[in-house]
């Protein structure tokens, strides 16, 4: 999921579509990176809940996601 999430972004930077944030960029505000942050938090907890559903349906749960499930750590 990383690595496409990471394609994705290399290919919209190289078209000129994104930015990528860093320090040599002046033109970032300190608000525009809280939105990128709270944007992030909230992609990342959509992503992982509906994977997470996903998994538990039946066919996911009984074939892969049980074992999961069966770890005591």
């Amino acid at each position: 999921v990383a690595a496409i999430s990471a394609a994705l972004i290399t290919i919209l930077y190289n078209q000129g579509q994104t930015k990528i944030m860093n320090s040599e960029y002046s033109d970032f505000h300190f608000g525009w990176a809280m939105v990128s942050f709270f944007s992030l938090v909230v992609w990342n907890d959509t992503w992982y809940y509906w994977v997470h559903r996903l998994l538990h349906t039946s066919w996911f749960f009984k074939n892969i996601h049980a074992l999961h499930h069966k770890s005591v750590d």
